[in-house]
């Protein structure tokens, strides 16, 4: 066991509204990489009506449908200056689908209604008439390959000072913006993207880049697991839409 005695909080915000694609795997993922490792780590669910934790390392949060993300909107604007805060200052977030739109400036439905964000990320979504469903790969400067599933309707858009996850779309959609093709978006430490899957149980790199940002020393390697996600990531990779 590391002899850091410290337990590492992952905030699982909405696991109630916003499961639907089994995104609180990355909750998952993300404790039991940091337990291999030799340090500890807990995962705390934050639902509607729940007290915000004072301190958490890294925040999760994942995809529902588009009522849920107006159920939880209120609640969210109430929390939203402390995780902007936290964003602001190097914190950790994984933010997938939905909640990658509410983090943003706004999302606007199809009828023309706009559901404020909390402005984590300088970007907008609109609602489009298409729903975008298929397995999708991306190639990131950063990160390189990134392999998930997406489905969604909404596109976003993103301002001029927002840099994207991923610069390339190879197999799918992404933002929706056709003309750049490029997915998510990252600002400091905290990311937003359309991927599922979920995203980390393929795409380890993300997983080490978030632990990383909250442990200082430099990450071993889990050769166990990772043999097993490249074969993983070698077969979604030669599946089509």
């Amino acid at each position: 066991m590391n002899s850091d005695s410290r337990i590492y909080k992952i905030l699982n915000l909405y696991p109630e509204k916003m499961n639907m694609y089994g995104d609180t795997g990355n909750a998952i993922i993300l404790k039991k990489r940091i337990e291999l490792r030799g340090y500890k780590a807990e995962i705390i669910d934050y639902n509607i009506g729940d007290n915000l934790p004072s301190q958490f390392d890294i925040l999760t949060t994942g995809g529902g449908m588009d009522s849920s993300q107006a159920e939880l909107a209120a609640d969210l604007q109430k929390i939203g200056p402390s995780i902007k805060k936290f964003a602001d200052n190097g914190g950790a977030i994984l933010a997938i689908c939905g909640m990658y739109q509410l983090f943003g400036k706004y999302f606007q439905t199809r009828k023309g209604e706009k559901i404020p964000g909390i402005g984590v990320f300088n970007i907008w979504t609109e609602a489009g008439d298409k729903r975008i469903i298929g397995n999708i790969i991306t190639e990131s400067e950063r990160f390189g390959k990134l392999i998930g599933y997406e489905n969604h309707s909404g596109k976003t858009y993103l301002e001029k000072n927002a840099h994207p996850l991923a610069e390339q779309v190879t197999l799918g959609i992404g933002n929706g913006d056709l003309a750049h093709k490029t997915e998510g978006v990252i600002y400091k430490n905290s990311i937003g993207t359309y991927l599922h899957g979920p995203l980390l149980a393929k795409n380890p790199q993300i997983s080490d880049f978030l632990i990383q940002s909250v442990i200082s020393k430099e990450l071993s390697p889990i050769k166990s697991i990772d043999q097993i996600t490249i074969k993983a990531r070698n077969v979604a990779s030669k599946l089509s839409r």
